[in-house]
């Protein structure tokens, strides 16, 4: 089974309903099967959550997280949290800071809340250990142009018996590889226990993939080199890698390196769609769906994986539906239906 990740980014109702979210980790204990409660607390922003455990979704204003983009949130199968995080801290389900991340400031994340994507995994068949991943971008390099190619991947683990209980960062900062952009997406493997992370290089077109199964992650990746090259500066990194609730489908969006309205806009970003062996973590059968735009970023998978939804600027900012029952490169394209502009185009 796929684990359900959404993109919580900023703020707007039509965010909230099309993927422009934080990344909801669901698993819940040694099984491979869901209860469904397992997203139903989210936090993002400034300090704000949606809380779906009641009806109508109760506002939640107890985070004590601010995030410009990136954050990930743990819940048991009764919908209870556990822990998040922006990529700089993680917070126990009481709102503290983990002791490991403690004193502030000096002792966070490498990461940045600044990140288009983070996620948090749990260790199969080990309930209290967890996997958090999450990556460098160029506002935290001190804006020096030769190290913008040169950001890291880092993963942590949390162990959730520590600390009384409340949970505990044990390790930190493990660097899987350098030159990453800040796309990050979890498939679930066939067999329903183990589970595939991939990223992308920057400055590419390659894939990095590694699975994490009972012995733990293996940090040797399969990389894949496979669709558009991208070129590895500013804005290029950024925007999201989503993958399919059947895991057989992966979209990946490519920002434009200047995507503000005016002369200096570039005009290059793309929305290119990959099959997915989630047997064997084989990416395949790229389509371009979408190019030469002034922006994409956000994108979701209807939950029976047959309908892609993003937003793009085109040049008017709008979100699109995508058909993905047949797919091939001239039924995906043409299948394209515009739901609508938005209010403001910036």
């Amino acid at each position: 089974m796929y684990l359900p990740i959404f993109m919580l980014k900023r703020s707007g109702l039509l965010y909230v309903l099309f993927g422009l979210f934080a990344q909801v980790a669901v698993v819940d204990g040694q099984a491979p099967c869901l209860s469904g409660k397992e997203g139903n607390v989210w936090y993002f922003g400034d300090s704000v959550g949606l809380n779906f455990n009641t009806l109508p979704p109760t506002v939640l204003s107890d985070s004590k997280m601010a995030t410009y983009e990136a954050s990930t949130i743990v819940s048991d199968s009764m919908g209870n949290l556990l822990f998040y995080s922006n990529g700089e801290y993680v917070w126990d389900r009481n709102h503290n800071i983990m002791p490991g991340l403690l004193p502030p400031i000096a002792n966070k994340l490498l990461g940045s809340e600044s990140a288009t994507q983070i996620l948090a995994l749990q260790h199969p068949g080990k309930q209290n250990i967890y996997y958090l991943f999450y990556m460098e971008t160029f506002d935290n390099l001190a804006n020096n142009p030769a190290l913008d190619t040169t950001r890291r991947f880092f993963y942590a683990h949390v162990d959730l018996q520590a600390n009384g209980g409340m949970g505990d960062v044990i390790s930190k900062n493990n660097v899987l590889f350098t030159k990453t952009t800040e796309k990050v997406a979890a498939v679930r493997h066939c067999n329903g226990i183990d589970w595939w992370i991939i990223t992308l290089e920057s400055g590419s077109n390659r894939f990095f993939i590694w699975k994490l199964d009972a012995n733990g992650l293996n940090i040797i990746p399969m990389i894949q080199p496979i669709g558009l090259y991208s070129l590895p500066n500013g804005g290029y990194k950024a925007s999201v890698l989503k993958a399919s609730p059947n895991g057989n489908i992966l979209a990946k969006m490519r920002s434009a390196r200047v995507t503000l309205q005016g002369p200096n806009n570039t005009n290059d970003a793309y929305v290119e769609l990959f099959r997915f062996d989630n047997s064997t973590g084989i990416i395949s059968n790229p389509i371009l769906v979408l190019d030469s735009v002034r922006s994409v970023y956000g994108a979701e998978f209807s939950p029976d994986s047959r309908k892609l939804y993003f937003r793009a600027w085109t040049p008017a900012d709008s979100m699109y539906q995508y058909d993905l029952c047949v797919y091939d490169s001239f039924a995906v394209v043409q299948s394209k239906v515009n739901l609508g502009k938005s209010a403001g185009n910036t």
